[in-house]
């Protein structure tokens, strides 16, 4: 009995090492998925009408796969800029560690640093997806004329059954599409 019990504590000891060191572990700059990820759920925060008319009924899964490219250049340009921030001498080092490091003091400064980056980019983004949803609705008017005219400039697959659930049978979503320069929709 007593044996079972020092094992049963060593077991415990052991379970809480391994998640208390899990839990220090340095923060890693996103990868490509998740970066866009991050993208979608801002941009679905955004504007819901207009991030559906965008990327379709596949909306988040379609998003990620559209946005997985830029991201990578995001996330490269935000690792380049952060390496130019932290410099090559100790003091400018030391300085970049101090800024960028979590409260927990962790070796996660430049993760932090290319993750901050990666937020800025996309805080822009959401502001032009905004930006280009007010223009497009603004673009569409209210009447049926106006509606028409929209429909004819951005165009729409009303002859096949299904162009609600195709990439660019949506004259909105190309409307928002062509003015973010997204990938949703080409």
């Amino acid at each position: 009995m007593k044996k079972l019990a020092i094992i049963t504590a060593a077991i415990v000891c052991s379970m809480l090492l391994t998640s208390s060191l899990a839990a220090a572990k340095p923060k890693s700059a996103p990868g490509p998925k998740e970066a866009a990820s991050e993208l979608c759920d801002t941009l679905a925060g955004a504007d819901a009408e207009g991030f559906e008319a965008v990327y379709g009924a596949g909306g988040p899964m379609s998003c990620v796969r559209a946005e997985r490219r830029g991201a990578t250049s995001v996330i490269q340009d935000a690792a380049q800029s952060c390496r130019r921030e932290r410099g090559h001498s100790d003091r400018s080092r030391d300085a970049f560690r101090d800024e960028h490091r979590s409260r927990r003091g962790g070796n996660d400064a430049f993760g932090n640093c290319v993750s901050g980056g990666v937020e800025d980019a996309w805080r822009g983004e959401r502001s032009k997806f905004r930006n280009a949803v007010r223009e497009c609705r603004a673009e569409r008017g209210d009447t049926p004329e106006s509606w028409a005219a929209f429909e004819e400039k951005y165009g729409t697959d009303h002859d096949d059954p299904l162009w609600m659930y195709k990439p660019g049978g949506n004259a909105f979503g190309k409307c928002v599409s062509s003015k973010v320069g997204h990938r949703g929709h080409h």
